[in-house]
């Protein structure tokens, strides 16, 4: 049937169309409810930036052909390179980007290393609502063998944060270059990495500090058939996992949660949790503390967070940000600062979108949710240091724990990360 009216179509089984040539035609795509949402909002806000609202796709095309300007500058000779909304705070080098003025008000000492750190682990991606990117906090003390409490003003109690966890033994740094040396004389389709482990990830890490916290607890015990792991695999001792993570094991380099700074219940066994018994005949229950804190979860917390809070890691802590978030992450940098992975710790969503085999990309995904990856790069070039004036003088005890209270109080007064999720992973 070929209909008289040019503008009418014949809809045949509600799928398909025959237009005035006898021509089978699909039916038009409808429009998403984000393209009506952005149509009206230019109709009736023209000034409104709805930049967010646009679909990256179309943008980039935009943008490639000249249509519209760079949405990170103004100058339209800028280069073009491909844009999504996550690289809003990795492309913007205006004093309005948020990510700029976050820095410059952790410089100025207007927010804690603490908070700085939460909100840089949220901007990269990383959230205590998934296990496998979960925010990552550095270890910064390195004592954990003392009777008394260390001296916060003394370095020699500190952690080098200018060096990854696996190059802080030279002994053991060495293996791992030996590694990466023999990897790269050899023609081998994997590219040659330093560590094959990775210092956050589900199982080996979260699920590891918080086997006593639920639902944690639950986590841990899918992944491990239905029960707890071996009992001299749990993590049972603050200095034993110091050692093991720094110094002694061949694969190890896990670095710390934010638990370690906020919230004492990960360190108590208080559901009574069956965790076993190790070789020695020790029954594992609440987690071993140094001799410091003098068996109290709530001392070790502060201990810790003071020392988060310290001029001497407020002075060395974009160092530490270099390795993690910044230039030092990847490429050239990581190299020289012995900072390489195994190279699938390096991708991200947008890496995983340009792999069409479904079955090679599940495989990447599930290794990737397993021996961890790395947060998304926010820096590019060294991250400056916090103003010497923004410092507190630890020397003279002027040093309070940021969350507020000390050992005496009754630990729900301390900021949780459960507590500080509304805020920063919202």
């Amino acid at each position: 049937v070929i209909p008289d009216n040019d503008d009418n179509n014949i809809e045949i089984d509600g799928h398909t169309f025959i237009n005035r040539f006898g021509r089978v035609t699909k039916p038009k795509k409808r429009r998403s409810r984000r393209d009506i949402l952005v149509e009206m909002l230019t109709e009736y806000a023209p000034n409104l930036n709805d930049i967010h609202w646009q679909n990256a796709k179309v943008l980039n095309q935009q943008w490639t052909a000249g249509t519209m300007a760079s949405p990170m500058n103004d100058d339209k000779t800028a280069d073009r390179r491909s844009w999504t909304p996550t690289s809003l705070f990795r492309r913007r080098n205006d004093k309005s980007d948020p990510l700029y003025l976050l820095m410059r008000a952790w410089r100025k000492g207007h927010i804690s290393n603490y908070d700085y750190l939460l909100r840089l682990n949220a901007i990269s991606g990383r959230s205590f609502h998934d296990p496998g990117n979960y925010p990552i906090m550095p270890w910064v003390l390195s004592n954990f063998v003392s009777s008394s409490v260390p001296d916060l003003s003394d370095e020699r109690n500190y952690r080098d944060l200018s060096k990854p966890m696996g190059a802080l033994d030279p002994q053991r740094l060495h293996k791992f270059l030996d590694k990466y040396a023999s990897l790269c004389s050899v023609d081998y389709a994997i590219p040659p990495f330093m560590f094959g482990s990775h210092y956050s990830n589900t199982g080996g890490v979260v699920l590891h500090y918080l086997v006593r916290t639920r639902p944690f607890a639950g986590l841990h015990r899918q992944l491990q058939g239905g029960q707890f792991d071996i009992p001299d695999r749990l993590f049972r001792s603050v200095s034993q996992t110091w050692d093991i993570c720094s110094r002694t094991s061949a694969t190890e380099v896990k670095e710390l949660t934010p638990e370690w700074f906020s919230d004492a219940s990960f360190l108590k066994n208080e559901y009574d949790f069956n965790l076993g018994t190790s070789v020695d005949g020790a029954t594992i229950s609440d987690v071993l503390l140094p001799p410091w804190a003098d068996n109290d979860p709530a001392k070790f917390i502060e201990v810790m967070r003071n020392s988060l809070e310290s001029d001497y890691c407020s002075a060395n802590l974009s160092s530490w940000i270099d390795l993690i978030f910044g230039y030092k992450q990847r490429g050239p940098e990581a190299e020289k600062a012995n900072n390489v992975f195994y190279h699938l710790s390096y991708y991200d969503s947008e890496d995983l979108d340009k792999i069409e085999d479904k079955t090679l990309r599940t495989e990447i995904e599930l290794h990737i949710a397993d021996f961890g990856n790395c947060p998304s790069q926010l820096f590019f070039k060294a991250h400056p240091s916090k103003k010497s004036e923004s410092l507190v003088s630890q020397s003279k005890g002027e040093l309070r724990m940021m969350a507020g209270g000390s050992s005496s109080q009754k630990e729900g007064s301390i900021s949780t990360p459960r507590r500080i999720l509304l805020t920063h992973d919202s």
